[in-house]
């Protein structure tokens, strides 16, 4: 046993096997030197269980390479673990729910810049520009009027947001602000802005 310190860890020589040092100051934390030389900082412990806590197994958790990490900063995290076992939590199965945690976050930014950039309302109006212009002929004036009510109407308004996430609040203000003279081109915004979105829904967007 001895207190780990630098002088400790930079002294600590490698076997033929795997050798240990541990501290007197803190239970289970420990510095491992393997036969390749590396030293690493561990935590050791029993993970208690209600009325076997000395048959219960011998844990050993990796905290860390030695330079980066220093003896006092392996030791500040062997105490955090040391404070979750006397919670009966497993440090091991912590670290794994952490690193759950760190991935579904990436998982779900990742999905929102999908949904800014793949599903821009702009890049997808385009797309269905294009599939209302070839699907079938279809009259000059119609096609005009498709054109108008994106790049008018909708895309000054809608550009960047994903379009599985326009709702009718988006649109409404839209609408309502079409002068009430011309009724008939606040009806072919709503008409095209609905075949748009019908068929956007039908593709999965």
């Amino acid at each position: 046993m001895a207190n780990i310190t630098k002088r400790t860890v930079d002294a600590a020589s490698k076997g033929a096997r795997d050798q240990f040092v541990w501290d007197d100051e803190l239970a289970g934390f420990g510095l491992k030197i393997t036969p390749a030389g590396s030293k690493v900082y561990i935590f050791q412990y029993r993970q208690p269980r209600p009325g076997a806590a000395r048959t219960a197994p011998t844990r050993r958790y990796t905290i860390g390479r030695h330079d980066p990490l220093t003896p006092d900063q392996a030791r500040k995290r062997a105490r955090e673990m040391a404070a979750l076992v006397a919670q009966g939590i497993d440090p091991r199965a912590s670290a794994i729910e952490a690193v759950a945690a760190k991935d579904e976050a990436k998982r779900i930014e990742a999905d929102r810049k999908r949904l800014e950039s793949e599903l821009a309302f702009s890049k997808i109006a385009a797309v269905w520009l294009d599939h209302y212009e070839h699907e079938k002929a279809r009259r000059p004036s119609s096609l005009a009027m498709a054109r108008l009510v994106v790049n008018r109407y909708l895309a000054p308004k809608l550009a960047s947001k994903p379009l599985p996430h326009i709702t009718r609040t988006d649109l409404q203000p839209i609408f309502d602000a079409i002068p009430s003279a011309k009724r008939g081109t606040r009806r072919a915004v709503f008409a095209y802005a609905s075949i748009l979105f019908g068929w956007a829904h039908k593709r999965g967007d």
